[in-house]
C-alpha cells in the first residue's frame, strides 16, 4: 500500500488547486504531500488522448516518484526533492500561461485568433514534449550532490573526467533520470531502438532541457532565445520543416525549464527571500568544504562575506531579468514573471536601505561543522559513482 493513502481526500483536493497556483511553495509540504503533488501534475498529463499508449497504473506511479524522491538528497538545504517539485509546479504554471495545458477546474479559453507570436509554444510542443518537460523537470537534479560544477571539475571527480568537464552535473543528472524511467516501467520512453515514436522524442526534450539547466552556459541559452525572438518576429520560422522545428521546440523547452529553475526570483517575495536563504547556506556550505580541502573559495560561497541582499540583486539584474526578458519576447504570455522580479528587485533594494545586510546564514555551528567532515570529498565521489 503507498504511503500516499494515508492522506485524506480533502488533503488531495487542496493540494490539487495548491499546484494551480503561482503562489505554490514547497517547503512547508511533507514528503507525502510533495510526492502527491508530482502525482496530480503527471497523472493529469498523461491522460491526454494521444500519451494512452504509454500510461501506466497509479500504484505503479506513485512507486517511480517516491523513487525519484529517494534519489534526491535530503541534507542538501537547496537542491533536494522540494526544489524538484517547485520547478515541476512552475513549468506546469508556465505551460498553462502559454496555453499548452489545460488547469483542473478552469473554464476552456474561448478560442480567439491571436498574433503568431502568441502561439508559438502551442504550434510546436505536442503533448509528447509537454510530457517531456515535465518530466524533466522533476528530474533535473536526481543526486545532485550540494556542490556545483565547479567544485567537481576542480576536485577531479570521476563524473568530471567521464563528461570531460563539461555540463558535469547535469549530464549526470539525465543519465541517473533515464535509468529510472527505464526501471520502472517507461521503456518506451527512453528505449530508442525499440520504440522509436515516442523514445526519440522524449529523449530529446528531457536531455537537451536538463543540460539547459548548466548556469555556466546560461549566456549561451539566453542568447538562443533572443536570436529565436529574431525570428518569431521576422517570420522566418518555416513551420512545414520539422528539422527547423525540432530546434525551435528544444529551445522553448530549455528557456521554461530554466526559468523554472530560477522560478523564486519572479515568485512572491515571502517564498523568494525563503529560497534565496536555503540557497545561500547550501553555497557556504561548499565553501566550508573547500577550505577543508584548501580549494579556493568563492566570495559569495563565503559565510557572511557577501549580504542577501546584494547577492539577490545581482543575481536578479544580471542573470535573472535577461533570461525572463528573453523568454517574454517569444512567449508573450509569460510577461507576468518579470513583473515579478520587478516587484521583487524592489523590495530587495528597499531592505538593502534599510540596513538588513543579513548574509542569510550565520556561524557554522558544531552539527554543521561535523556534516562538512562527514561531506568530505571522499563521500561525494563514493555518492556519485
Amino acid at each position: 500500500m503507498s504511503p500516499v493513502t494515508s492522506l485524506l481526500p480533502e488533503r488531495k483536493q487542496q493540494l490539487k488547486e495548491y499546484v494551480c497556483d503561482w503562489g505554490f511553495i514547497t517547503l512547508d509540504l511533507s514528503e507525502r504531500e510533495l510526492v502527491e503533488c508530482v502525482f496530480i501534475i503527471i497523472s493529469q498529463v498523461m491522460d491526454h488522448p494521444d500519451l494512452i499508449s504509454i500510461r501506466i497504473d497509479s500504484d505503479a506511479l506513485y512507486n517511480f516518484l517516491f523513487d525519484v524522491c529517494n534519489s534526491y538528497h535530503r541534507e542538501n538545504n537547496y537542491h533536494n526533492f522540494r526544489h524538484a517539485v517547485d520547478v515541476l509546479q512552475a513549468t506546469y504554471y508556465f505551460l498553462s500561461r502559454i496555453g499548452c495545458i489545460q488547469l483542473p477546474n478552469t473554464p476552456v479559453e474561448t478560442h480567439k485568433k491571436r498574433p503568431k507570436i502568441a502561439n508559438l509554444a502551442r504550434d510546436l510542443l505536442r503533448p509528447i514534449d509537454t510530457f517531456a518537460l515535465l518530466m524533466a523537470a522533476v528530474g533535473h537534479d536526481i543526486g545532485h550532490p550540494g556542490v556545483n560544477n565547479m567544485f567537481m571539475i576542480n576536485s577531479s571527480t570521476p563524473l568530471a573526467i567521464l563528461y570531460n568537464d563539461r555540463s558535469v552535473l547535469e549530464s549526470f543528472h539525465s543519465m541517473a533520470f533515464c535509468h529510472l524511467l527505464q526501471q520502472h516501467g517507461f521503456r518506451q520512453l527512453v528505449d530508442v531502438r525499440n520504440y522509436p515514436e515516442s523514445a526519440v522524442p522524449f529523449r530529446k526534450v528531457v536531455v537537451s532541457s536538463i543540460l539547459a539547466t548548466d548556469m555556466g552556459r546560461h549566456e549561451e541559452y539566453v542568447k538562443s532565445v533572443e536570436e529565436q525572438a529574431v525570428r518569431l518576429k521576422k517570420n522566418a520560422i518555416n513551420f512545414q520543416d520539422e528539422r527547423q522545428c525540432e530546434q525551435e521546440r528544444l529551445i522553448i523547452c530549455g528557456a521554461l525549464i530554466k526559468c523554472a529553475d530560477i522560478s523564486n526570483c519572479a515568485r512572491p517575495f515571502s517564498s523568494a527571500e525563503k529560497w534565496a536563504k536555503l540557497l545561500v547556506e547550501e553555497f557556504c556550505k561548499q565553501g566550508d568544504l573547500e577550505k577543508e580541502l584548501g580549494m579556493p573559495v568563492l566570495p559569495m560561497n563565503q559565510r557572511g562575506k557577501l549580504p542577501l541582499e546584494d547577492f539577490q540583486l545581482s543575481f536578479k539584474r544580471n542573470v535573472a531579468y535577461k533570461l525572463f526578458t528573453a523568454v517574454k519576447d517569444v512567449l508573450p504570455e509569460m510577461e507576468f514573471t518579470v513583473k515579478g522580479i520587478d516587484k521583487n528587485i524592489e523590495l530587495w533594494e528597499e531592505m538593502k536601505r534599510r540596513g538588513h545586510h543579513d548574509s542569510g546564514v550565520g556561524e557554522l555551528s558544531s552539527e554543521n561543522v561535523e556534516s562538512c567532515r562527514r561531506s568530505s570529498l571522499v563521500n561525494y565521489v563514493g555518492r556519485l559513482t
